[in-house]
């Protein structure tokens, strides 16, 4: 054997040796990159004030058993968590819900998932709930006024909202394809009753026409805007509505 010859063999024996290293540090059984991930969560209250303990919540890796629950710092972990894509669940009792569609792991190291908020939901109920056309008033035939009454006052620091959804089905809910038409009306600071009005422009552009009867659904909503786009039905999900909406109304078209 000659020298050359010799030195091959050595360099190839160095580099199956490197491969090998290379492989099986920090990898899984698959042969996939394994590594930790960070999950960091904010709480915040139906007022939008950002809560001190944020521990307590729930997240789950969809179609797994694997789960983690946040400390009081808001952070849970994953380890040895294999490279890929992947879909999580957050959950906490009287919050609103989250998912995180298609996250991206690489694997062989640490990563963060950052920026996830759930909302406390809505305490209060409805003790009053009225939708009303007055063509006699300023407002004419291109508002419906939004009238009613908490079953709580508003504290004296914050306003409160109310999730206004509108559709020509009774049957109609607060799902991106339940109905046809959404605003939002103020509760005041301080207040008990609300008053406001919802244009009929969007619900007229989409076909409504005079005389139609409009039925018309509320919900308390927490202040900080909170839900998720689902792709596998292109809709987006408001999960910051409280567990107690009105009955259903309607209004006649004007």
């Amino acid at each position: 054997m000659n020298i050359r010859t010799s030195a091959y063999r050595l360099c190839a024996a160095l580099l199956c040796c490197l491969t090998l290293f290379s492989c099986n540090e920090n990898a899984t059984g698959s042969g996939r990159l394994s590594g930790t991930l960070y999950v960091e969560v904010n709480l915040v209250d139906q007022d939008g004030s950002l809560l001190a303990d944020r521990g307590d919540v729930k997240v789950s890796i969809d179609g797994s058993d694997r789960t983690a629950t946040t400390s009081p710092t808001g952070l849970c972990r994953f380890d040895d968590l294999p490279a890929g894509t992947y879909d999580f669940t957050l959950t906490k009792p009287l919050f609103s819900n989250m998912k995180v569609y298609g996250f991206q792991f690489v694997g062989g190291g640490t990563a963060y998932l950052r920026d996830l908020y759930l909302t406390g939901l809505p305490d209060y109920a409805f003790n009053e709930f009225n939708a009303t056309i007055d063509t006699a008033s300023s407002l004419g035939a291109d508002f419906v006024r939004i009238t009613g009454t908490a079953s709580a006052p508003a504290p004296a620091t914050a306003n409160r909202h109310i999730r206004v959804y509108m559709d020509t089905s009774a049957a109609l809910t607060s799902r991106q394809s339940g109905h046809i038409g959404a605003d939002v009306v103020t509760l005041q600071a301080g207040d008990q009753t609300f008053n406001g009005t919802v244009a009929l422009s969007g619900l007229r552009s989409a076909g409504v026409r005079k005389g139609q009867a409009v039925y018309v659904l509320a919900y308390p909503m927490a202040y900080r805007t909170v839900g998720y786009y689902e792709p596998a039905v292109q809709e987006w999900h408001e999960t910051n509505l409280g567990y107690f909406h009105s009955p259903v109304i309607s209004f006649t078209m004007p």
